[in-house]
């Protein structure tokens, strides 16, 4: 079932790989059954499991292709009830910057910048020095606030202070977040 959810969604061939790792995950728990033997009892059973293990955000990643998978086997009436509507799952208490934000740890770190300061900090044949500066300065703060490329590109003056930065959000450059700053940069 999840082979022919995967094929009518037209799922990438990357995400195919995860989304067969999550059902396998479930494979592993409950047994190869039938889709139909698959109970909101059991799937609770295999969430409790997992939350154990993971961060919420994850949890949901990994109910993701199983909410599509019995979405699909309903919409083809390969089952008669979805199961899956009363599995709750815990909501992520951490703002999207904090999941997706993961600091380097201090040595890391420590590689990063010095492998910056050694490409960009001394002079370049054919580049400017404003340039060669300001490519340096974006390599900074995108690794101190994981910020994407066109955040930083988008960043004012006044955006920026001692202890914050203001972030216009890439899809709507009119709204904003702001991103606590690391005290290194």
């Amino acid at each position: 079932v999840a082979e022919s959810y995967y094929n009518e969604n037209e799922i990438r061939t990357g995400v195919r790989r995860k989304y067969r790792g999550n059902i396998k995950k479930l494979i592993d728990f409950m047994g190869d059954i039938p889709i139909s033997h698959v109970t909101s009892v059991s799937l609770r059973r295999f969430r409790d499991q997992q939350s154990a293990i993971m961060m919420p955000s994850s949890l949901s990643s990994v109910f993701t292709p199983i909410r599509g998978m019995f979405k699909y086997a309903i919409d083809e009436e390969l089952i008669e009830n979805n199961p899956v509507p009363s599995v709750v799952l815990k909501r992520e208490k951490r703002s999207v910057h904090e999941r997706n934000c993961i600091p380097y740890p201090p040595l890391e770190m420590k590689r990063l910048l010095e492998a910056m300061d050694e490409h960009w900090g001394s002079p370049k044949r054919g580049l400017r020095d404003e340039r060669r500066v300001a490519i340096h300065m974006v390599c900074r703060v995108m690794a101190f606030s994981c910020l994407r490329p066109i955040e930083v590109v988008r960043l004012e003056p006044e955006d920026v202070t001692d202890d914050w930065i203001k972030v216009r959000e890439s899809k709507t450059p009119s709204s904003y977040r702001t991103v606590p700053l690391h005290p290194a940069l």
